[in-house]
């Protein structure tokens, strides 16, 4: 069985995100929706599990906060 990768602090403190919010008139308020991605660029292939597992924990607690603020 194969062993899990770990990555160094620093590389998990740089793990590249990129948001992206849009908002509209609704209903005499507003709706903001907000997509959240991996910003690494171009790879020969697909990036590894545990990294595809990060990059969705932490667009999802970056929604979480983002919608918190705007409630």
């Amino acid at each position: 069985m194969a062993q899990p990768v770990s990555a160094p602090d620093e590389g998990w403190r740089a793990l590249p995100l990129a948001a992206t919010f849009q908002t509209e008139a609704r209903n005499g308020g507003s709706r903001i929706r907000g997509e959240v991605r991996d910003d690494f660029g171009w790879d020969s292939g697909p990036p590894q599990q545990f990294i595809e597992d990060e990059v969705r924990t932490r667009g999802a607690a970056l929604l979480r906060r983002a919608r918190a603020a705007t409630s």
